[in-house]
């Protein structure tokens, strides 16, 4: 039977190939998220695998934008990209990139809610 490197307790038959027994391994996995660049390595990894643009590019984009393209605040901000096309437009708040959403990306709608905004139906009375 093997054993764990760390704490030496014996492998169970079914980790072949492990290094590590669960309590071992889990313990390790702890430490390497509170390292200190964890979150920073774990983001720049998934804005390259979800939009395909390397770290300095959203650099860019960042000092571009300047903050959200809508309402130009500076918080809770996200990449906004066309799901069609999987192509990055920009960088928007989470609310006015949800509220695109929302509309499913028709320019008609927008559209039509400004209409609405400026003139509702309730006006009449």
């Amino acid at each position: 039977m093997k054993k764990c490197k760390r704490c030496g307790n014996q492998l169970a038959e079914s980790r072949t190939g492990k290094f590590y027994c669960r309590p071992c391994n889990n313990r390790a996995q702890h430490e390497r998220k509170k390292r200190p660049g964890y979150k920073d390595r774990e983001r720049i990894q998934r804005i390259k695998h979800d939009y395909g643009i390397s770290l300095g590019e959203y650099h860019i984009l960042l000092q571009y934008c300047f903050g959200c393209s809508i309402c130009h605040t500076l918080d809770n901000l996200v990449i906004d990209h066309d799901h069609k096309t999987n192509k990055v437009r920009g960088i928007l708040c989470h609310s006015c990139n949800k509220g695109l959403g929302s509309f499913e990306d028709s320019t008609d709608r927008l559209a039509a809610a400004k209409d609405y905004l400026l003139h509702p139906p309730a006006e009449i009375l």
